[in-house]
């Protein structure tokens, strides 16, 4: 695990408490969710009230690296399979130490990471499936970013899904401010 992933676990590790969201959601911060944690997160999970049999999960952001507020609500409205977008958003009070903390609700993706963490070799992938598999299935969530005039700031190889059958899936890029852990390598466009 990551160094700013042990740090984020550590300081958020007395959290134990369920709490209610929006209504909508319980939040577990007892189940901790380490393959879907972003930089500066801690990923828990989350239930929906309503019963849906939705698999989702909630990023619980870290006070010194703030979210990027303004493109919640505009990433919220984008309905692309190809992109993790969020469900819910907002102020919450954890009962364990009674501290708001911004969390950030989203679906779970199918599939794991393409890299584990960053600096670890990719899979061996043939052509074909990085052309059908990889770009093709980005290409919507391409689309959706570019037509809306929006930023990802966070396209690298561990911040993408494999599902089994080899479909990509562009992972959230909300919860820590723009290209916080973004390496140069994949800084060369605005869109990354």
């Amino acid at each position: 695990m990551p160094a700013y992933l042990r740090e984020i676990a550590n300081e958020l590790a007395h959290l134990q408490q369920p709490v209610d969201f929006d209504k909508r959601f319980r939040l577990t911060p007892s189940e901790r969710l380490p393959e879907l944690q972003s930089p500066g997160t801690l990923a828990i999970g989350v239930a929906s009230l309503k019963s849906d049999g939705r698999s989702l999960f909630a990023l619980v952001c870290q006070k010194e690296a703030a979210p990027r507020f303004s493109m919640i609500r505009l990433m919220n409205r984008i309905n692309c399979s190809a992109m993790v977008t969020p469900l819910a958003s907002g102020t919450i009070i954890f009962p364990d130490d009674n501290v708001r903390r911004f969390v950030i609700i989203y679906d779970r993706p199918s599939g794991n990471r393409l890299v584990q963490q960053y600096g670890q070799p990719v899979s061996k992938m043939g052509e074909e499936e990085i052309l059908t598999g990889v770009i093709h299935n980005l290409l919507p969530a391409f689309r959706e970013l570019s037509t809306r005039t929006l930023m990802h700031r966070a396209i690298r190889p561990d911040n993408v899904y494999i599902t089994s059958d080899g479909r990509a899936t562009l992972g959230e890029c909300l919860s820590p401010p723009a290209a916080y852990a973004q390496p140069v390598l994949y800084g060369t466009s605005p869109l990354c």
